[in-house]
């Protein structure tokens, strides 16, 4: 638990962003139906089933329009929806779900592959979001009673190494191993 000190905290997260400059219109599949995304406060809509709302946060949809919709969801496109997804959050800084927030760094830096596009074209704003939640990742990492850590802290672990090889952080790349040493000695039982 003592690793994350290795991290620095990131400076401030700044996203300047303004709500007036994107242009919404979009529709996200979320299990069986589809949800429209047409203005900031879509992304706060209630579900009965809290697996949607996860679904959600946690940019799946970013991946599965990408590979589904091909050329009509462009790269534009895809930035425009994570613009408004983080205008809609009321504070950024304050969300510590660390499985969630694992799985939006893997998503969008997926996409930015599939995309073909340099990591220097990642927009300073998001790659300060990325190194911000990172760093909230690796001060909640999900160590529960038991040893029952489970997939979550091997989540964890899978988004600090890809964000750290991915942009040449080896502080991030070296927590997300150590983790994943320790994970696999609790999950896989050799007898």
């Amino acid at each position: 638990k003592k690793l994350y000190k290795l991290i620095k905290k990131p400076k401030n997260l700044c996203l300047n962003l303004s709500a007036d400059e994107l242009s919404l219109n979009e529709k996200i599949y979320s299990f069986d139906r589809f949800i429209e995304i047409k203005n900031i406060s879509d992304w706060k809509k209630k579900f009965i089933d809290r697996e949607e709302k996860n679904l959600l946060n946690r940019w799946h949809w970013l991946l599965i329009k990408t590979v589904n919709e091909n050329k009509e969801f462009n790269y534009k496109k895809g930035m425009t929806l994570i613009y408004s997804w983080l205008l809609s959050q009321e504070n950024l800084t304050k969300n510590h779900n660390s499985y969630d927030a694992s799985e939006r760094i893997v998503n969008f830096l997926l996409f930015q592959l599939y995309h073909q596009k340099d990591l220097t074209e990642i927009p300073v704003s998001l790659k300060n979001y990325l190194y911000v939640t990172a760093y909230q990742i690796a001060n909640n990492l999900e160590f529960n009673d038991n040893d029952l850590t489970g997939n979550h802290l091997l989540n964890n672990s899978r988004a600090l190494i890809i964000l750290g090889l991915t942009l040449k952080s080896k502080e991030y790349t070296n927590l997300g191993f150590e983790l994943l040493k320790f994970i696999l000695s609790k999950i896989i039982v050799d007898k």
